[in-house]
């Protein structure tokens, strides 16, 4: 009888396929931001779905949401360890198209609960 093979070396790469996929939809500025949503009509309103103060783009909730403070400020020490220059916006942090950035990045989404 044959052994399945382990599954762990394919677990690895789809990994790093669902990190560059989730990058991709913040390049395009698509995902489950409430500024989007309302763009395409989902939502009525394109409040951030935390702080409920500012507009839900992608620059809020990743840098400027306040619910996410102590993440955010992480984040950004991150960033300078990695010689990138505050302030930053997504835009220039995705114009680095540096894997440890984009997975740092990654990271600090799935440690928000914001997985676009």
């Amino acid at each position: 009888m044959a052994q399945r093979k382990s599954h762990k070396k394919n677990s690895g790469n789809r990994i790093k396929k669902h990190v560059y996929t989730q990058i991709a939809r913040l390049t395009f500025n698509h995902g489950r931001f409430p500024a989007h949503l309302n763009k395409i009509k989902v939502l009525e309103d394109d409040r951030c779905t935390y702080c409920k103060k500012e507009r839900g783009d992608t620059n809020h909730i990743i840098f400027g949401c306040e619910v996410h403070k102590d993440k955010i400020d992480i984040l950004l020490k991150d960033l300078q360890t990695m010689q990138l220059a505050l302030p930053v916006n997504v835009n220039y942090v995705l114009a680095q198209d540096q894997k440890d950035i984009n997975c740092r990045l990654y990271r600090h989404l799935a440690s928000c609960s914001i997985i676009v």
